[in-house]
């Protein structure tokens, strides 16, 4: 008759190795999220400096030049959809 110590001993064993994957895939999770909370942060900071310089005062002594609109081109010819 098997020793049950020994199939527990076992059942351990496999138990441990399938903690130790799922600590390993979570750091790693952990890794990937801090270097993309990293990379989300400089890109706000980079914004911010951006947004900052464009609301300082300019220090040409000419206006900027006015803002040029796009014209759309119109026409009763295209069709969207299915309705013809």
């Amino acid at each position: 008759m098997p020793d049950p110590r020994d199939a527990q001993i076992e059942r351990l064993k496999a138990q441990n190795a399938e903690l130790k994957d799922r600590v390993a895939d979570r750091e790693k999770t952990i890794e990937e999220l801090t270097a993309f909370k990293r990379l989300a942060l400089s890109r706000l900071v980079a914004e911010h400096d951006e947004v900052m310089h464009l609301r300082s005062p300019q220090s040409s002594s000419e206006p900027p030049p006015p803002a040029k609109l796009a014209t759309v081109p119109y026409s009763r010819t295209i069709v969207i959809g299915p309705c013809g």
